[in-house]
C-alpha cells in the first residue's frame, strides 16, 4: 500500500507542472526535518485528550483512542508517523526514476495500440524497478534506525 501511495503521488506530481515544485518541497520538508521536531509535532496530534486526531475523529463519533499510551495503538502511530517521515524522499526518487522513462517507449506502445493502463503496467512499473529496490533497501535500513523515532514520540516505552 505504501508503494501505491508513492507511485500514485509520483505520478500526480509528475503530472501536474504548475505547482508541483511547492508540493515537491512540502513533501521533502518532513525528511530534512529533525525527528525530535517531528515527534512532538506527531505527539500532540496523537493526544488522547487534545489532538487533532481524535478531535477529528471524534466528528464521526469515534471516541478519543490512546494513541500513544496503549499498545495496541502505539505501533500504528509509530508506523503512520514513519512513513509521513520517509514518504517526501521516496517520492523524490519515484519522481527522478519517472523522468528517466525514454518517452519512446510510450510513443512506439501507443503506435502498437496500447491503451494507458497498458503503457502503466508494462513500461512504467518495470522501468521504476530499480527506483522501487532502492526504496525497498532504504525502507529496510530505515527500520533498524527507529530508535530515536521511537524514544522522542513516546518517552522511552509506550505504556509510560
Amino acid at each position: 500500500t505504501v508503494y501505491f501511495i508513492l507511485v500514485s503521488l509520483s505520478l500526480l506530481l509528475n503530472q501536474v507542472k504548475i505547482i508541483s515544485g511547492f508540493f515537491r518541497t512540502v513533501y521533502f520538508l518532513p525528511f530534512v526535518t529533525s525527528t525530535v521536531a517531528i515527534a512532538m509535532v506527531w505527539n500532540w496530534m496523537f493526544h488522547s485528550n487534545y489532538g487533532l486526531i481524535n478531535y477529528f475523529m471524534g466528528w464521526f463519533g469515534i471516541h478519543p483512542i490512546n494513541w500513544l499510551t496503549d499498545p495496541h495503538y502505539a505501533l500504528l502511530a509509530l508506523i503512520i508517523m514513519s512513513i509521513w517521515k520517509s514518504l517526501g524522499f521516496n517520492i523524490i526518487l519515484f519522481l527522478v526514476g519517472l523522468n528517466n522513462i525514454d518517452h519512446g517507449y510510450y510513443e512506439a506502445a501507443e503506435i502498437d495500440g496500447a491503451n494507458a493502463r497498458q503503457r502503466f503496467w508494462n513500461i512504467t512499473i518495470p522501468m521504476l524497478s530499480p527506483i522501487t529496490f532502492l526504496v525497498s533497501v532504504n525502507g529496510i535500513i530505515g527500520s533498524f534506525k527507529v530508535f530515536d523515532e521511537i524514544f522522542a514520540l513516546f518517552q522511552g516505552t509506550p505504556t509510560r
